[in-house]
């Protein structure tokens, strides 16, 4: 074998010896030890919890902001993301019209649908009879809506062309207003009010399973020139939905409709964009930093759980070096050098909180699982997430217990050796 062989398998028989040495001491002080392990075990188990319900809220919300199966870009008056409509830069813009989506279709290759919307920046109710429904966002748009957006059909059909064109009283319900307003029968072909204005029923879309519950379904969609007729304020949002066409990429769409939307305000070379242009990508990003600042927050409050128990481990083995003074003597005079008794003591210590965090981690997981299926949160719980629990509440330990473990080996052995 050869030398360093050698001194790999002694440091390898010192760790394991350290290790030995280190539950002989839990076991002796079996109700100091339960102790401190319960609390780094509290500790991981919050930040566990948190972590697999906030990464399982967080996938969720990206799925549900991209519920098309297409990427989709938006062109409007401002940048809803950074910008509010009641900012006076934003208020001298021009509004995008209908003639904005018919040019964007037709001038840009990569421009598969172009839909021309107004949005709904407001909720409102819906009435039949004395039934009315909760707050539903009214949205005005045009015959292809459903497909840019993938929304199926549960009854009924879709506007058409004619409808649009005539500004009719039509409108298409989410699931929420049909069963607010129609609990035991067809919504198809009656009548609810909406303002001043009845309208007749044309169709009902599907539930959806979403994170924000009956709420996602709370939508109802009327002809985008009808809501203009009847429901249109000054400053109302209007905008261009854009799908990306197969073989192109969203660059390529959003290069295009800059093109071509400077190409008609007549902007020049110097001028800056007087609209703006946000991919479904982008929306989907700025709600990830959100969720992950929020996260942040929250682990690190969490993680004040994990601090305590470090400076449990700090007392307990201050403790313990001075109980073990003479112990540590004897191994002393017997050839134990500094740097062994070191890694006893470390090792105790990570040994500790280690077993904390395995069962923090198992107890985590378990709780984001219930409070996953007892409030309909989704959860993510991830192997690697533990592992790194786990080695964090021993790293801990070693890093709490550096201290306590510096003196065990600064001791000298005579002093210890007569220690009482």
């Amino acid at each position: 074998m050869s030398e360093a062989a050698a001194r790999r398998d002694g440091r390898f028989e010192q760790l394991r010896e350290a290790a030995r040495l280190a539950f002989d001491v839990m076991r002796a002080h079996r109700l100091r030890s339960a102790l401190l392990v319960l609390g780094v075990a509290i500790g991981v188990t919050v930040l566990m919890a948190m972590v697999a319900i906030l990464s399982g809220v967080s996938k969720k919300i990206e799925r549900e902001m991209k519920s098309s199966d297409r990427d989709v870009v938006t062109v409007s008056k401002y940048d809803f993301l950074t910008e509010g409509p009641d900012e006076e830069k934003v208020l001298a813009r021009p509004d995008l019209v209908p003639e904005d989506a018919i040019a964007l279709e037709e001038l840009c290759p990569s421009v598969d649908l172009a839909e021309f919307y107004v949005d709904a920046n407001r909720a409102t109710l819906l009435f039949r009879g004395d039934k009315r429904t909760r707050p539903t966002f009214v949205t005005g748009v045009g015959t292809r809506v459903l497909d840019v957006w993938n929304l199926p059909i549960a009854r009924g059909r879709n506007f058409i062309d004619p409808e649009i064109r005539h500004r009719e009283n039509v409108v298409f319900l989410g699931a929420g207003p049909a069963d607010d307003l129609f609990p035991m029968e067809s919504p198809i072909g009656k009548r609810v009010r909406l303002g001043d204005d009845h309208y007749k029923v044309i169709g009902v879309g599907e539930k959806r399973k979403s994170l924000f519950g009956p709420q996602a379904d709370n939508y109802a969609l009327i002809p985008w020139s009808t809501y203009r007729k009847n429901l249109g304020r000054r400053n109302d949002p209007y905008g261009v939905y854009l799908t990306v066409a197969p073989g192109a990429t969203v660059d390529d769409v959003v290069q295009e409709a800059r093109t071509v939307m400077r190409q008609r305000r007549a902007l020049r070379p110097g001028d800056k964009d007087d609209f703006a242009i946000t991919p479904s990508a982008k929306i989907e990003e700025f709600v990830s930093n959100i969720t992950g600042q929020v996260g942040l927050v929250l682990l690190v409050l969490s993680s004040i759980g994990l601090t305590v128990g470090g400076i449990g481990v700090m007392n307990l083995m201050l403790v313990s070096v001075t109980e073990r003074t003479r112990e540590i003597g004897i191994r002393m005079a017997l050839g134990a050098r500094r740097g062994t008794i070191l890694a006893q003591f470390l090792v105790e210590a990570g040994t500790l909180t280690g077993i904390g965090g395995i069962v923090g981690s198992v107890l985590g997981f378990t709780v984001a699982f219930v409070l996953g299926k007892a409030t309909g949160l989704p959860t993510n719980v991830s192997p690697w997430v533990a592992l790194i629990g786990i080695l964090f509440s021993a790293g801990i330990g070693v890093f709490f217990g550096m201290y306590p473990a510096w003196r065990a080996s600064r001791l000298d052995p005579i002093t210890a050796l007569r220690y009482e």
